[in-house]
């Protein structure tokens, strides 16, 4: 698995554990050694106690786990952090919470699959705090986060890749893919760029002139 945005400028990440489909161990396991900040969104509190994952914190308005102090008890070191501003996700509130402790960077699992309108809105952050933060989400299928014009990251061969406009980017270039893109418009509900692959050994260079562009890269499901 590449190291790419696990560190960003020498600062360490924090790592979310939402309340979607479980990934792969592997991938929990290297992120949670490249992480010294766990967070663990309510909903997913007795699955991380489950698979034993040492953490240091929980959060949410806990609705759907209404007794944390309960199953804390025996880990008095885990900080409870009550978070009720229905305004916002739990999963928006626990990357604020990150935010506010200065992480620059946060990794984000088990975000996806499981409900459909709950992937989207977890993967709408990635655009709408792209000022404020770097988020990436990973599953067993891609690892997820934004990719700003003048991208440009050395991929092996046969790396699959996914381009979503967000909800638009305009004049996409996009060299070294098997499919490549020179001025295309993409545009939800109109033209997408999806099951792309890297055409050789090298840079992916994307540039376009406006929008935003989610970059779906993958895949990592092996044990």
């Amino acid at each position: 698995m590449s190291s790419h945005h696990f560190v960003k400028d020498g600062q360490e990440p924090a790592l979310i554990l939402a309340n979607g489909a479980v990934c792969a161990q592997k991938i929990l396991s290297e992120l949670l050694e490249w992480c010294p900040f766990v967070l663990v969104v309510d909903g997913a509190l007795q699955t991380a106690l489950d698979k034993g994952i040492a953490f240091n914190a929980v959060s949410g308005d806990f609705d759907s786990e209404t007794s944390p102090h309960q199953k804390l008890q025996h880990l008095p070191h885990v900080e409870i952090i009550e978070t009720p501003d229905q305004d916002y996700t739990d999963l928006h509130k626990a990357v604020m919470i990150c935010m506010e402790r200065g992480y620059k960077t946060v990794h984000v699992l088990w975000a996806t699959g499981l409900r459909t309108d709950h992937t989207i809105g977890n993967l709408d952050l990635i655009v709408r705090l792209k000022e404020e933060v770097s988020l990436c989400f990973w599953d067993d299928f891609h690892k997820i986060y934004h990719a700003p014009n003048g991208f440009k990251k050395w991929y092996k061969q046969g790396t699959d890749i996914s381009l979503l406009p967000w909800p638009m980017a305009k004049k996409v270039n996009a060299k070294n893919l098997k499919w490549p893109l020179e001025k295309m418009d993409l545009r939800m509900s109109f033209q997408l760029s999806t099951c792309n692959k890297i055409a050789q050994n090298g840079f992916l260079e994307i540039n376009y002139e406006e929008g935003d562009l989610l970059m779906m890269e993958g895949s990592f499901g092996e044990d």
